[in-house]
């Protein structure tokens, strides 16, 4: 929440990407069976009242499918 919109959501799609990369190249996953999705500031899990929240909230959620 300290940076624009625009740079919030840009920082969370990057971030989102590089795991799914990682995801897909260590452990030899379909990147089909991957969702990659990325909130920028919506959907927080702590306010972002202070830096351990925000720490909080950068973070990233996985799901594979077809396990």
């Amino acid at each position: 929440s300290r940076g624009t919109p625009e740079y919030n959501m840009k920082l969370s799609r990057e971030r989102a990407e590089e795991v799914t990369d990682y995801l897909v190249k260590n452990f030899k996953l379909d990147s089909g069976r991957v969702a990659t999705m990325w909130y920028g500031e919506a959907n927080p899990v702590a306010s972002n009242d202070s830096a351990e929240n925000r720490w909080k909230n950068r973070r990233v959620e996985i799901a594979v499918s077809g396990l």
